[in-house]
């Protein structure tokens, strides 16, 4: 509060002194420094053991409580650091908006911006007057921005309010007019929720509410970029939710708006170190869609292009995987090139009738599981080496599910889209075969331990029905009795020498990240694989071990470069 209104008496001073435009845009350049001094400093601030370096409260997107948290030396650093981070800011808008001389010794044109408040539905621009609109839309139900922004909010609209006061008019920031798929705005008017599902009398939950009101959202914001650009403009569109049915609600958006999608680019935009990383799956990289206006298409039926979208799924993931890409991020790199084929020929109809009787239009996530099931196909047979070999279909969900998420625990969602591409029921790999454990919308993928506990695997068993029983039977036993154990189960089971076992054992430990914790590995499964293999199974390659899990709880020094 102090800081507060010393502001307020600085900018008030400064509009006499040099200038009411002058000074009221000071006044907001403090204000903004105002609030990165909130963000850097408060007990949701934390320690980034990784870069040496205090992390702001919004690392997770969200009001996440820390366990400890990080402090600023408030009277002599805090301040001075956050305007010189508003200054630096400054200083490179200006270098963004006056170029230098041009090789003929004419000065280029100055840039200028005009910033506009108001919603992507409705811009005050007229038709076909803009080259190119370029978003990065809210990511479904990722962010909940605006109650995010209330944190900033609150203090903005003591700061601004005698400078800025058309920007200081809301009590609080507007949630109902965002474009989130935010179900808590539907809580009093929807149906209790039913795992996701409709209910029979027709009701609607509110997830699925926000769902519809998300996508309507994101039509209109489309349809009015379709409106303000020139016929030979572009949209490029940046995405980076994993999740199949954001993808789906993107790819309707853009299609019912008039666009096609000539072309995709997966560029890696986040971290490699991870607070989550041994425990929660995450896309590391962004999908950057371009997009032009529709000049016409002739509508098709799904049948009649089936194979073109298999076939650009298999290119896409071809093409992706021989640059290094993998795991989620290679699924979803093949999602540009698939809504692409959709939209050279949108409408496509499934040839079914809707509810009133017209012909039903398909939806994008048709052509996205296809594609996610020639990916499927594809990592399993980088496990194996680039072979082609026939487990059976709970063990490839299972070595996929590593692959894929690179993760124990993953979006319930998720993991039914991996069971449709491999052609089983989540509910019987979560109920009957105890593979996973499901609840509050994820699932885990449970150890070989877990397994035996829950009465589903016995070590003694005469038979098993899978690979995957196979190998984690023979896991539990080596980890809980030792070697001598292991080679006896072998030799009772007659899998001593068994080829197939031994690419069960080498795509499993191609699967399970190796990621390690203080020089241990974060994943039993990942340790006792790798002791089997030295022990067992020696003449399989060994993978290389991945970046060491770095917790927020560790702290290796102090300073407060950010």
């Amino acid at each position: 509060m102090t800081a507060l209104e010393e502001l307020r008496g600085v900018v008030a001073e400064a509009r006499s002194e040099i200038g009411d435009d002058r000074g009221r845009a000071l006044g907001l350049y403090l204000a903004l420094a105002l609030d990165k001094a909130c963000d850097y400093n408060g007990m949701l601030s934390s320690w980034d053991a990784t870069r040496i370096k205090i992390r702001n409260t919004f690392d997770r997107h969200d009001f996440a409580y820390k366990w400890s948290f990080a402090e600023f030396d408030g009277a002599h650093s805090l301040l001075t650091w956050t305007v010189s981070q508003v200054s630096r800011v400054y200083a490179g808008m200006c270098n963004l908006t006056q170029r230098g001389t041009t090789l003929d010794g004419h000065e280029e044109r100055r840039a200028q911006a005009r910033i506009i408040r108001g919603s992507a539905t409705s811009l005050a621009l007229p038709d076909a007057s803009i080259d190119a609109v370029v978003t990065d839309p809210p990511y479904y139900d990722n962010v909940m921005y605006a109650e995010i922004s209330d944190y900033f909010y609150v203090w903005l609209k003591r700061s601004l309010r005698d400078t800025w006061p058309q920007f200081t008019d809301l009590v609080l920031t507007d949630k109902s007019a965002e474009a989130v798929a935010n179900p808590s705005l539907f809580k009093d008017v929807a149906a209790p929720a039913s795992r996701g599902r409709r209910k029979d009398n027709g009701a609607k939950t509110a997830a699925q509410l926000a769902d519809e009101r998300y996508e309507e959202l994101l039509k209109q914001s489309f349809r009015e970029a379709h409106r303000v650009l020139k016929p030979a403009g572009v949209l490029t569109v940046m995405f980076t939710h994993k999740r199949i049915d954001a993808w789906d609600t993107l790819g309707a958006a853009l299609l019912d708006a008039g666009f096609s999608i000539d072309a995709s680019w997966p560029v890696q935009t986040e971290s490699e170190h991870s607070l989550h990383v041994a425990k929660k799956n995450a896309a590391s990289s962004t999908i950057f869609l371009a997009c032009r206006k529709r000049a016409g298409s002739e509508p098709a039926f799904w049948s009649d292009i089936r194979r073109d979208v298999e076939r650009a799924a298999e290119e896409a993931a071809g093409r992706f995987a021989a640059q290094g890409m993998t795991g989620v991020d290679l699924t979803i790199a093949t999602y540009g090139p698939v809504l692409s084929v959709l939209s050279d020929r949108w409408p496509v109809y499934t040839g079914q009738l809707d509810a009133d009787g017209n012909s039903e239009v398909l939806r994008p996530d048709a052509a996205l599981d296809l594609a996610r099931e020639k990916v499927a196909s594809l990592k399993k047979r980088e496990l194996l080496g680039g072979r082609d070999i026939d487990f059976d279909r709970i063990t490839d969900w299972y070595l996929l599910a590593w692959s894929d998420f690179a993760a124990a625990e993953f979006p319930y969602d998720e993991a039914r889209k991996l069971s449709i591409a491999t052609h089983l029921e989540l509910d019987d790999l979560a109920k009957r075969h105890k593979v996973v454990k499901a609840s509050s919308g994820s699932v885990t993928l449970l150890t070989p331990a877990q397994r035996v506990t829950a009465g589903v695997l016995d070590p003694d068993a005469a038979e098993y029905g899978t690979w995957l029983d196979r190998l984690h039977a023979l896991m539990s036993l080596y980890d809980s009795d030792g070697l001598g154990a292991a080679k006896a189960w072998l030799n009772r089971t007659g899998l001593a020498d068994d080829s197939t076992l031994t690419e069960v054992v080498r795509a499993a430990l191609h699967a399970i990240p190796r990621v390690k914790d203080k020089g241990a590995f974060a994943r039993p499964e990942a340790r006792i694989l790798d002791s089997l293999r030295a022990a067992l199974f020696d003449h399989i390659e060994l993978p290389a071990d991945e970046v060491e899990l770095v917790t927020a709880h560790e702290q290796q020094a102090f300073g407060f470069d950010v």
